[in-house]
């Protein structure tokens, strides 16, 4: 039973609640917004009448009775941004949050013992019988996971990339056919929301320090990486966005900060996301940061520099909203 409004994650959660139901008892039940006379409901994305606790973010909860069993969530799902889009589609999308989807989930693990241990339906594991409901409660949370993901490879990121590529480096052998990819893509998308990939807060990230070269170049050279040569400078002069930082700076986790305070509204997150490629700073401060094993080349290893950059910046940032 699901609500006469019911959202895209609603929906999409009574689609996963009633395919794996259908495993179980070879018996597909109806999706409906009003109880049948004499049956037993499944209420997916309507809460019991004593809840009383507010939802967090995302979290997912679900309550076996006699009268029935509540599955339900903290979900934020607004209409779609351009029309066609599919319902399976939509939950994917970042910012959506799908409590009721995740209270599904955690319902078929904990009452039926359902894994998922691979992408698509051969990845599904379950024991056929009867459906045995257990009364009593259940709650999931992301705790401190407010962002989990696991990423795609940028090799599968559309079609047309995925074709090229297998013909580019000679694999036709890999190829799929366009319809095997939306398929897979499907597959890999659902199976990474089966194990609670999702996001209670969308962070802004990437490469963050792409224009400071042109901002502070000239102004603050002391802010970037020292080179081989001694110099502080990009290491490839054409690509100035790619420039590493002297993470060992102060100033360079006082500078962050203080751009993170002048944006009016102000970001909920402050991105620390270095620039790719090499360039990265050879001074006597930043080498004392870094962890190397014996006869490791330079910059093999350089992790624990840059763990250092984030703490100190967000220390500093503590100071303005803890």
């Amino acid at each position: 039973v699901v609500p006469e409004a019911a959202d895209a994650v609603k929906r999409v959660a009574a689609q996963e609640l009633q395919k794996h139901l259908s495993l179980i008892t070879g018996i597909s039940l109806p999706i409906v917004t009003a109880v049948p006379q004499g049956k037993y409901p499944f209420y997916v994305g309507l809460t019991p009448e004593n809840n009383a606790n507010a939802l967090v973010r995302e979290e997912a909860r679900w309550c076996v009775q006699p009268q029935g069993c509540w599955i339900y969530g903290e979900d934020f799902c607004p209409a779609p941004s351009r029309s066609g889009i599919g319902d399976e589609t939509l939950v994917w999308q970042k910012g959506i949050r799908t409590g009721t989807l995740f209270a599904v989930y955690d319902l078929l693990e904990k009452q039926f013992g359902i894994r998922w241990i691979e992408p698509g339906d051969d990845g599904i594991v379950f024991a056929e019988g009867p459906l045995l409901l257990t009364a009593g409660e259940g709650r999931w949370t992301p705790g401190q996971l407010l962002q989990r993901e696991l990423r795609i490879s940028s090799l599968l990121k559309n079609w047309n990339v995925y074709r090229k590529n297998c013909d580019e480096n000679g694999l036709p052998e890999l190829k799929m056919s366009e319809d095997e990819y939306n398929r897979f893509i499907g597959d890999l998308r659902t199976w990474l929301r089966r194990q609670r990939m999702g996001n209670s807060v969308t962070f802004r990230y990437g490469h963050a320090f792409t224009d400071w070269w042109k901002k502070y170049g000239k102004s603050h050279p002391e802010y970037f990486a020292m080179q081989a040569d001694g110099m502080r400078h990009p290491e490839h002069q054409n690509q100035p966005d790619r420039c590493k930082l002297c993470v060992s700076n102060p100033a360079v986790a006082q500078r962050i900060v203080d751009d993170w305070l002048a944006q009016n509204p102000r970001p909920d997150s402050i991105n620390v996301c270095e620039n790719d490629s090499s360039g990265f700073c050879r001074c006597q401060e930043c080498l004392k940061l870094d962890v190397p094993s014996p006869g490791e080349p330079f910059d093999s290893h350089l992790t624990d520099r840059y763990v250092y950059l984030a703490k100190k910046k967000k220390k500093l940032a503590a100071e303005h909203d803890p």
